[in-house]
């Protein structure tokens, strides 16, 4: 049973107008609301207006022994039942509907238009009575609607507080701190994802500030509070350049409002059989005995990442570690773009998931049993060239940049897997071909970069024009596909050699040069 209001000033409109008070459907609220708005805007330079109604449905369990004090249940969205909603093809074109808690069938949806609930009832009235009344002018459009429980919005306040959906202990476990530690952004940023893992953000109450740990805390306070409404949004808009003189008013902009209020006080028939109630119990209780679990594992995996000391976790125990943050994103967000296919998808993860609604991960492939783990870098998924394809690497691109994930992407599979090994002079090509494309080049590209940026900041007779073209130009060499061919670095050459200095080039062949830079080599390395 839908609550309903228990005071009639809880009604924000009058059903039943009178003709001479035209402003009778109006609360002293959105009265006020109207004055600021005709105030602040002339509709004569407006073309159009767009904004969204929220209504917060709540239900409450009619079996309560007490009638007086109702439990509050909570909802969510039919899967089955809410693509009934988009018949056709093109209906249901872009409708993505979000699991919660991993159950395939439960969960929270958007789509680019209104359900059938809808579109074929109050919208449909609406659209035919405005165009009657604007000369046939097709003047209102019903586009985007979301649907969703409320408890999203008692875990997060807006999307980057919700912490497992950052990558934080991805980001902070799987670099290595030596690797971490040859550049001073990268140490400082990993520090503070650290404390962010351990909760140091919150001295006096670790659990508001570690990722799982905050979530849980905020879903046992909704449950506390009874907090957990379902709310649907409708995005409206008005082409206002096309309503007639005599209707181009904020009275006419704002009746949609009044209609769709109606239709959710009046008319629940037509959009509940889409809701499912369950007890608070059961949901929201089993997001928050997920987020316990996803909480106790990531402290394990801080537990191994310390124990191993500067060299930190190995390439098994890393992909773990992406893994729970994936799956824990996804837990609560439903989104699909939290799994990665090409990974999760040979683990037997998304069949698990669309299936069974549990995050399994196959043990053959990856496992997380005590000390470092262990995978089958045999059958590991991998890219068009061959190489395994890591889910912790994608972590780093976006917390530390795309140098920092290639560095760490090619010296696990040069140092660690299948890349050190060689057979034949073709696969001694090969590897040196990708060691200096994947490692070298992008560390040297880097360096150079870093070095060159202090020496351009440090020099004192440059003015603030001068210097912003230097670093356009460091900017523009780092990203060139050939950093190191002449054409590219000589510009970035000169900034470094002094003006009187001439470049000299050698007729020596590449086989010679070689020669002498691997005869080089050898000297460098018998010398005490």
């Amino acid at each position: 049973a839908f609550q309903t209001p228990r005071r009639d000033s809880d009604w924000p409109l009058d059903l039943d107008p009178s003709p001479n008070g035209p402003d009778s459907l109006y609360s002293e609220g959105l009265r006020q609301l109207l004055t600021e708005l005709d105030q602040k805007y002339d509709l004569d330079n407006l073309s159009s207006i767009s904004y969204a109604l929220a209504a917060d449905l709540h239900c409450l369990d009619v079996s309560s022994s007490d009638p007086d004090e109702k439990r509050p249940l909570c909802m969510l969205a039919d899967r089955n039942l809410v693509r009934r909603e988009y018949g056709s093809a093109s209906e249901a074109s872009g409708l993505t509907f979000y699991p919660m808690a991993f159950h395939p069938a439960y969960g929270n949806f958007t789509s680019p238009g209104p359900p059938a609930f809808l579109r074929d009832h109050v919208l449909a009235v609406m659209r035919d009575n405005m165009s009657f009344q604007n000369d046939g002018a097709d003047v209102l459009s019903c586009e985007y609607f979301q649907a969703y429980t409320n408890i999203k919005r008692s875990i997060r306040y807006n999307p980057e507080d919700l912490l497992v959906t950052q990558g934080i202990a991805t980001a902070a476990l799987t670099l290595p701190l030596t690797d971490a530690h040859s550049s001073g952004r990268v140490k400082a940023k990993q520090q503070r994802l650290l404390e962010r893992l351990q909760g140091d953000k919150t001295p006096h109450d670790p659990e508001a500030s570690k990722p799982f740990a905050r979530e849980r805390q905020r879903i046992q306070h909704a449950l506390d509070r009874n907090e957990f409404a379902y709310r649907m949004e409708q995005v409206v808009s008005i082409d206002v350049a096309r309503l007639v003189p005599g209707r181009r008013n904020l009275r006419t902009v704002l009746r949609p409002l009044f209609q769709l209020m109606r239709f959710y006080l009046q008319e629940a028939q037509h959009y509940t059989h889409i809701l499912r109630c369950f007890r608070p119990q059961i949901f929201p209780q089993v997001l928050g005995s997920f987020a316990r679990v996803f909480e106790l594992a990531i402290d394990e995996m801080l537990l191994r990442f310390r124990a191993q000391g500067s060299t930190g976790l190995g390439v098994a125990l890393a992909e773990g570690v992406a893994a729970l943050d994936r799956l824990g994103h996804y837990c609560f967000t439903g989104s699909p773009q939290a799994l990665m296919p090409s990974v999760l998808k040979p683990l037997r993860t998304i069949d698990s998931l669309q299936r069974g609604g549990w995050p399994f991960i196959d043990p053959e492939m990856l496992t997380l049993q005590q000390g470092e783990g262990a995978m089958d870098i045999a059958k590991w998924p991998r890219a068009k060239d061959g190489r395994p394809i890591f889910m912790h690497v994608a972590s780093l691109a976006f917390h530390y940049g795309p140098e920092v994930a290639a560095s760490r992407h090619s010296l696990v599979w040069f140092r660690d897997l299948g890349g050190k090994s060689i057979s034949g002079p073709a696969g001694a090509t090969r590897f040196l071909r990708d060691l200096f494309r994947d490692l070298w080049i992008p560390q040297m590209v880097a360096f150079v970069s870093h070095q060159l940026r202090r020496r351009t900041s440090r020099d004192p007779v440059s003015d603030s024009q001068v210097l912003q073209e230097q670093r356009s130009a460091i900017d523009t060499w780092s990203r060139s596909p050939h950093p190191f061919s002449w054409s590219t670095y000589e510009p970035i050459w000169s900034l470094t050699a002094p003006p009187s200095t001439a470049v000299s080039e050698s007729t020596k062949s590449r086989q010679d040069f070689a020669e002498e830079l691997y005869q080089s080599c050898l000297q460098n390395c018998h010398d005490p």
